[in-house]
């Protein structure tokens, strides 16, 4: 882990405040939670007391350590820690310092002493003075504000008096691995076998060797001595025994916190080997741990045992483990040899108790009947009996329908209306057929038939017809000419929506719509008209929009003609019915007898065309 370290100093109205914010490099991933919920600030004082004798005692001050842990921290987020002290009454403001550095987002560890701060401190710490010790754990959204996820405070008091004890040192802890293929196992027992003995490459008289090593776990340096080391005599060892010589290669101190240098134990057999089989006993390892600092720390001592056997590999029987070994029992050891029969099995639920024919088949039964449909537009009912209580009972089951007389077999089928029924609505039904025959314990039931009855409105199939006016006056200066048309609708199922299309590149969604023309010339109208069915039809029509032209005989005989200039007499003739559509479009600067002519032209032609009835003419 990489520490680094900003100090800052920041006054406000004779009041001191130091802080200290550490940025903590980013460690592997992988973090081990604590036990607790969320991300939090572990805080350990060392010595921990309420009081601290501190005062001018610069080697107290470099012991008295602060460890600040920070736990539960997620992968994906990025933190920091802000730690400070704060002299009593001293209020951490708005204008405190603020953490600029970078984030971190795995479980990191500060270090802290006393002495670290004394020298930012005008006169040093103060003597008989209350003082807190603040941590504050943020997130990287948070930035750099007085928000945080996690605070922890520790009080404390620097004085010269009363003379604190001196605490005794936390004991070393001992750590031994394998080496060599060597296993201290699952039993925490040295095992070592005959057969092992020379294959160590560099002593060939060593039947076995463990690594090991001590951890210090002090806010201070430990230093050591090897009080203590000796081994259970056993016939089987015939003399052999246990070297630690590594040892006086390693240094004597351990820093706070830190583990030291690793060193061997080896069993040394001679040549030939003196150890045989069958082997047991156990080494004791003792050590003395003290500080230079005599006056706060006090020594402490403590013992270390190693078990060990010594076995022939090839005879080893087997290690008989009884138990249960039948995996459906509930007490089953998968770590079991043999059965002892103390397997226990869980009691056979109890059976399910047996259906009974339900009092209504249908129920829970889904269907689709509309509620209305048109002339030629063909429609889905369905009928979904397999949710139904019947279907759940009976397990299966068939389904006719039956629209004004006409029988049509399935769950889901498709019908079209050809004409409309008398009184514009059919009735519609459908029976459900289930399994004759259902076979249980209260012996045969058959199959029910049920049905569901409905009405269907039936109307003409979707139809209209367009009507428009001749030729208006624009309202558009730039515009030769505008038309008004309209729509008539009726049919399938209402509402309706329009889409006119002009052959100018313009559209409208309107029923009724005026519409101007920028150029003279013939345009084909379109219009679709669709239902709430989504059915749809398309309208389809020209429109001549026909440029003035100047006439001779009605420039000559002006009394018969009766020109008026710039009169404009625009009129025009329009068949409907059945969906077809005639249209004369007469404009400008035509003579009233040339209008009657047109006139009546366009209604000879209209009679040898044989319009329906119910034309319109106008």
């Amino acid at each position: 882990m990489l520490v680094k370290g900003v100090l800052i100093i920041r006054t406000r109205r004779s009041i001191l405040m130091v802080v200290a914010v550490f940025l903590l490099a980013s460690l592997p991933l992988g973090v081990t939670s604590a036990d607790s919920d969320g991300e939090y600030i572990e805080l350990t004082i060392t010595p921990e007391q309420d009081y601290y004798d501190a005062f001018d005692n610069i080697s107290f001050q470099q012991s008295i350590g602060f460890r600040v842990d920070s736990r539960n921290l997620q992968e994906e987020t990025r933190y920091n820690v802000e730690v400070y002290f704060i002299k009593e009454y001293q209020i951490f403001g708005e204008d405190g310092v603020k953490s600029t550095a970078g984030w971190y987002n795995a479980s990191a560890n500060i270090l802290l002493n006393l002495y670290q701060f004394s020298g930012l401190i005008p006169g040093g710490w103060e003597n008989n003075t209350n003082y807190s010790f603040f941590a504050k754990l943020r997130t990287e959204s948070q930035g750099q504000t007085d928000s945080y996820i996690y605070l922890t405070q520790y009080n404390f008091t620097i004085g010269q008096e009363p003379v604190a004890e001196p605490q005794q040192l936390q004991n070393l802890a001992l750590n031994c691995n394998t080496a060599y293929e060597y296993d201290l196992g699952d039993d925490n027992i040295w095992d070592m076998y005959t057969e092992d003995y020379g294959t160590i490459p560099y002593k060939t008289t060593i039947l076995g060797e463990i690594e090991c090593d001590l951890t210090n776990s002090n806010s201070v340096t430990a230093f050591y001595n090897l009080s203590d080391f000796h081994w259970s005599e056993d016939d089987a060892l015939n003399g052999a025994g246990f070297d630690i010589s590594s040892w006086l290669h390693n240094s004597n101190s351990i820093p706070a916190f830190s583990t030291g240098e690793s060193f061997n134990i080896s069993l040394d057999c001679g040549e030939p080997s003196s150890c045989e089989e069958d082997a047991i006993g156990t080494i004791t390892l003792g050590f003395l741990t003290y500080s230079e600092d005599e006056t706060n720390w006090s020594e402490s001592e403590t013992h270390h045992y190693i078990d060990y056997s010594i076995e022939n590999n090839s005879i080893i029987p087997p290690v008989i483990i009884r138990g249960c070994m039948n995996e459906t029992a509930e007490n089953f050891n998968a770590n079991a040899t043999e059965d002892d029969g103390s397997c226990i099995f869980p009691e056979p639920p109890e059976p399910e108790p047996e259906p009974t024919p339900p009092d209504c088949p249908l129920c829970n039964l889904t269907y689709f009947i509309p509620r209305e449909m048109s002339v030629g537009t063909p429609a889905t009912l369905n009928a979904d009996v397999t949710a139904s209580d019947g279907w759940k009972y009976f397990g299966g089951a068939n389904v006719s329908w039956n629209i004004s007389g006409s029988i049509v077999n399935g769950t889901e089928i498709e019908y079209t209306f050809t004409t409309i029924p008398e009184g514009g609505s059919a009735n519609v039904s459908f029976c459900t057929y289930f399994d004759d025959i259902k076979e249980s314990s209260n012996g045969i039931t058959e199959g029910p038939e049920d049905c569901i009855w409905g009405t269907i409105a039936v109307n003409e199939s979707l139809g209209g017809y367009i009507s428009q006016s001749s030729l208006l006056e624009p309202i558009i200066l730039d515009n030769v000419g505008g038309v008004h048309f309209d729509v008539s609708a009726a049919g399938g199922l209402a509402p309706y929506s329009y889409r006119w299309e002009f052959g100018d590149g313009t559209s409208s969604s309107n029923a009724s719509v005026v519409h101007e023309f920028a150029d003279w010339g013939l345009y084909n109208v379109t219009l679709v008209i669709t239902d709430a069915r989504n059915d749809s039809m398309t309208l389809d029509t020209q429109v001549e929009i026909l440029e003035p032209q100047s006439s001779t005989e009605e420039s000559i005989n002006v009394e018969e003609e009766e020109i008026s200039e710039p009169q404009i007499h625009p009129f025009g003739v329009v068949a409907t019915g059945g969906g077809t559509l005639a249209l004369v479009l007469l404009t400008r600067h035509n003579g009233r007898k040339k209008m009657d002519k047109m006139l009546q032209d366009a209604r000879l032609k209209l009679s040898e065309e044989r319009a329906q009835e119910g034309d319109e003419l106008w």
